[in-house]
């Protein structure tokens, strides 16, 4: 781990942009920047994921309206199952009642059903802007070396579907969801973790920077308090 004038350096590089809910902030530069506020910052994370999502679906029909040569250099794996940006023809049928359960559990007594609501809400901005960032690294360059950031950003990848996966089981086991209601998007998720893994199979061994290596923030913070 690298510190640098108190700030564990690349920390937000390979995080999962919910300042609302770290406990690294006062070690993260970028978050101090931003005038360490933890709301803002989440807002403006968010703000800067809808974006490139948007950005994202920009270009993927840009290029499916085109008649592209196929990309022979690329070095992603060639089995990666195809995906879409958009919805699933279930969820087109469903989206009124879904939309309604989606509201009511988002006002719900129960404090982690509202967590959940808003764990699959920021992960579904968060997931295909760092899938993307991985894909396309590997696309040009390979995978790298183990702390390469394709793994990084990876591993930040298959973090975030593992919570909107939790998130998603704890909707119906809470009988806001129905097992159909989510089947879809469950298997969205299980598509995106096996491209992942076939894409960057050793990104789960990545070490993120302070997140990764609690001891030693534990002892830096320590030895700060000392002197």
């Amino acid at each position: 781990m690298e510190v640098q004038a108190g700030f564990i350096r690349d920390i937000s590089s390979f995080c999962d942009r919910w300042c609302a809910r770290c406990a690294l902030t006062t070690r993260c530069e970028l978050f101090v920047k931003n005038d360490s506020d933890r709301a803002s910052t989440t807002a403006d994370s968010r703000l800067s994921l809808l974006e490139q999502v948007e950005m994202m679906r920009d270009a993927t029909q840009k290029r499916s309206a085109q008649a592209l040569p196929s990309e022979t250099a690329s070095k992603l794996p060639a089995d990666l199952e195809p995906s879409s940006m958009a919805p699933s023809p279930e969820v087109i049928r469903n989206s009124a009642a879904l939309h309604r359960k989606r509201q009511r559990a988002g006002l719900s007594a129960n404090a982690s059903v509202r967590m959940a609501v808003e764990t699959i809400d920021h992960f579904t901005l968060f997931v295909p802007v760092r899938m993307l960032l991985c894909l396309g690294t590997v696309s040009r360059d390979g995978p790298g070396p183990q702390q390469s950031d394709a793994n990084g950003w990876g591993k930040a990848a298959l973090l975030g579907l593992e919570r909107m996966r939790a998130a998603w089981r704890l909707l119906v086991d809470t009988h806001h969801y129905s097992e159909s209601d989510v089947a879809p998007f469950l298997s969205e998720i299980s598509r995106m973790q096996r491209n992942l893994e076939r894409v960057v199979p050793n990104a789960r061994a990545f070490i993120r920077p302070g997140f990764d290596e609690l001891a030693e923030v534990s002892l830096s913070d320590s030895k700060l308090r000392r002197h």
